[in-house]
């Protein structure tokens, strides 16, 4: 029999607040796993948000991908934007990963156009979306710790009316 590839990305949710994602490979009969990756879940660390206009994403580290979950929220609210047209979305795009202000900003701004981009794929029209990026010049305010540095790894997204 030939040689059989099957991928799986197991998610196991631990206590710290991070999840680990591990591939796992199934090739001539034998079971391998590659190289886990940590996803930092600060969902956890926050109160829910009261704000029906406005939401939070979390970015990994050094990474401008919109997690799933996020682009389910996304799509919520991309179908709000369709059946309001009269109504505009801000997007603010924070970073705070470790780099230079000049890497910061490149990747906020990074953070802000992979949004933007979801927002027009799921059909909102650009004249309703405003972006922003600021890299790490507006942090979340005093009293958080170094190690919740995912909580400033974030856009802001926020829904006016026009």
């Amino acid at each position: 029999m030939g040689s059989l590839l099957l991928k799986k990305l197991t998610m196991l949710t631990l206590t710290l607040g991070l999840t680990y994602g591990v591939h796992y490979i199934l090739s001539n009969g034998n079971l391998s796993a590659q190289a886990g990756y940590i996803y930092d879940e600060p969902y956890k660390k926050l109160k829910v948000e009261q704000d029906s206009n406005r939401l939070t994403l979390y970015f990994s580290k050094n990474s401008y991908l919109i997690s799933q979950p996020d682009q389910i929220r996304l799509q919520k609210t991309a179908e709000y934007l369709l059946r309001n047209p009269d109504w505009n979305v801000f997007i603010h795009a924070h970073s705070w990963d470790g780099g230079n202000a000049t890497q910061e900003m490149l990747l906020s701004e990074k953070r802000s156009l992979e949004i933007f981009r979801f927002f027009i794929v799921h059909n909102v029209k650009e004249d309703q979306i405003q972006r922003l990026f600021y890299g790490n010049s507006k942090p979340l305010p005093q009293g958080l710790s170094a190690s919740d540095g995912s909580l400033q790894r974030r856009a802001e997204i926020f829904l006016e009316p026009k």
